[in-house]
């Protein structure tokens, strides 16, 4: 994740990410990609407002 598009900060080391692709997982075809937010089960009126997401492949 970045917030200036500069520097970088890892969310989540060290996951394999293989399983799903549709070679190893025989056809599976269902990835998504998409902003979550939660409130932890409190309950809240705050709300997330996102304008736009840019992924970019960095391999």
């Amino acid at each position: 994740v970045s917030y200036d598009g500069k520097s970088y900060q890892v969310i989540k080391a060290g996951v394999d990410g293989r399983m799903l692709s549709t070679d190893v997982a025989d056809g599976f075809v269902g990835n998504t990609l998409g902003l979550y937010c939660s409130s932890n089960l409190t309950e809240t009126d705050n709300y997330a407002d996102f304008d736009w997401l840019i992924y970019r492949n960095m391999d």
